[in-house]
């Protein structure tokens, strides 16, 4: 626990300072004006979750989630053996088919998406690789005679995409199949589909060699390839699309750790969206593998971090900039004065409006972002840094902020007006502390 330095003396002074500061800005504040509004937006961050091992699990996959949250994927136990699962409410399911084996005599189910209606797709083994699709209480099978059928992604109308013997991609509608693969593909494989019927996977340019760009990632919408490579990867897939068009995959920048090629050969995640890469990576993770999204924009997936391999669940939230005790550095908080609130600001800049875009109800403060310490907001806006642009003001309880000796920033949570998650933090100085 950090230590606080001053005396006795400098304490008192500081605390009535304080709150003659914080007394003096609420009034002030609540005589301000209204001042123009601007229309929203933002970019967005994203909050790692870690999921949970299957029980008994030695390590857990996530490799696909519907809008409702409910996630899907397969887990392995010591010796090899695993399964599929289903989790729903902070609960797991077994998604397993009788007889499934692999060729060490270990069972093997795969289950890689699910749709809106709860219909799940994947894959198992029993002599030969076909695909399943499981509605909760029975299967029905997917397979042709003489070769593998690997099932990878299923949408609200029951459309299945997959990879034929590892090599080309298909489209199932109903009994028909379509066959497709990119232009210049040695092998394809067909990884996701989103309501619309776009279908994205990966495939091995027969051109490419391991020094030069080799596998590459693909769209393909309505018989046109879009042909996907993180910048400067020589390895990139497209896993997941949701109905928005944002794309998640993987990419690596030297997969053969080739030591005349900068870059590290470890997994890393990304997100593309209108023609844009944006990079993905688990906090302190040395790897990190996004499999699928939904609609809200959550990712799931896996990596290895300082916790080792595991799940992961990463939601999208608004980064809002925030300025605690506006107009005073440094922001100090004296967690004796429980009763005396805290100001914070949340900033507007020219493409978001913070006071009328946020639920203001939803607000929480404090030590960790989730304390429920909000006493009000302003319904007046203020121009906090002079910009000309309106910000809101909030007051929250000292005593619920949990605030703690040792902190340095305060975190503020909410969502805004259309149930985005926002997140924003500022520096702070805890007294008084030993």
């Amino acid at each position: 626990m950090l230590s606080c330095t001053g005396n006795k003396f400098f304490h008192s002074i500081a605390k009535e300072e304080l709150t003659m500061n914080r007394l003096m800005a609420l009034v002030a504040f609540l005589i301000l004006g209204l001042l123009a509004l601007i229309p929203p937006a933002q970019a967005a961050s994203y909050t790692f979750t870690s999921l949970n091992n299957y029980p008994g699990a030695s390590s857990t996959v996530p490799t696909g989630i519907n809008d409702n949250g409910q996630i899907v994927g397969f887990y392995a136990v010591s010796g090899g053996s695993g399964g599929s699962f289903l989790y729903s409410n902070s609960t797991y399911t077994s998604v397993n088919i009788q007889g499934a084996t692999n060729t060490n005599g270990y069972y093997y189910v795969e289950a890689s998406g699910i749709n809106n209606a709860g219909l799940i797709v994947g894959t198992y083994y029993n002599g030969s690789y076909c695909g399943f699709v499981y509605n909760s209480s029975s299967y029905s099978y997917i397979s042709l005679p003489g070769t593998d059928v690997f099932a990878q992604g299923i949408n609200d109308s029951g459309e299945v995409v997959g990879t034929i013997g590892q090599s080309v991609g298909f489209l199932l509608i109903g009994s028909a199949y379509t066959y497709f693969s990119p232009p210049n593909a040695a092998t394809s494989a067909a990884l996701g589909i989103n309501h619309q019927g776009e279908i994205v996977g990966e495939y091995w340019d027969k051109n490419s060699n391991y020094l030069q760009h080799y596998q590459y990632g693909f769209l393909y919408n309505n018989g046109a390839y879009t042909s996907l490579s993180y910048p400067g990867a020589l390895w990139t897939s497209a896993f997941g699309i949701n109905s928005s068009g944002q794309i998640v995959g993987q990419y690596s920048l030297n997969p053969y750790n080739d030591p005349t090629r900068q870059g590290d050969s470890n997994l890393h995640g990304f997100l593309y969206y209108n023609g844009t890469f944006t990079s993905i990576d688990a906090p302190n993770a040395v790897s990190t593998q996004p499999y699928g999204i939904n609609d809200q924009g959550q990712i799931v997936g896996y990596c290895v971090d300082d916790m080792g391999p595991h799940g992961f669940v990463a939601s999208p939230y608004e980064e809002v900039t925030i300025d605690i005790e506006p107009w005073f550095k440094p922001n100090i908080i004296d967690i004796m004065l429980k009763w005396v609130p805290i100001p914070v600001a949340i900033l507007s800049t020219s493409t978001f409006n913070a006071p009328k875009s946020i639920e203001w109800d939803s607000l929480t403060f404090g030590h960790s972002g989730n304390e429920k310490s909000l006493v009000f907001c302003c319904q007046l806006p203020v121009d906090v840094n002079g910009d000309k642009a309106p910000d809101l003001i909030c007051f929250f309880n000292t005593g619920e902020a949990g605030f703690q000796c040792g902190d340095t920033q305060g975190i503020l949570k909410g969502q805004t007006m259309d149930g985005t998650p926002i997140e924003g933090s500022d520096s702070v100085k805890i007294v008084p502390c030993k």
